[in-house]
């Protein structure tokens, strides 16, 4: 199974594991992804599913093995996150709910 076909069937809690291990927070308190082991047209799919099956708009960075989400998006993100992950492990207080009270 290719890495498209795998990107197609993206789901909430697939789109959680992965900016759990790939992802990271900002000083804003928005997240980053790194995604640099797709292709480029994997690349688009991705943003794609992200923008239609999550009303998520990623912004392609200057060094584009990255992603980066604003205020909102990475608030429908956490949101994800904690739907999907019990909120009582270590990554999950560390990269959202630290993170939360550092940025209010």
């Amino acid at each position: 199974m290719g890495k498209a076909n795998i990107i197609s069937q993206l789901n909430e809690f697939g789109l959680a594991i992965h900016f759990l291990d790939d992802a990271y927070r900002s000083k804003e308190g928005t997240w980053e992804l790194c995604y640099a082991a797709f292709s480029d047209e994997e690349k688009e799919l991705y943003r794609k599913i992200l923008k239609e099956r999550f009303s998520i708009e990623p912004r392609i960075r200057k060094d584009t093995r990255y992603i980066s989400f604003g205020k909102k998006d990475s608030s429908i993100i956490d949101e994800i996150i904690l739907r999907n992950v019990p909120n009582d492990l270590d990554i999950i207080k560390y990269k959202i709910l630290d993170k939360r009270m550092e940025c209010a």
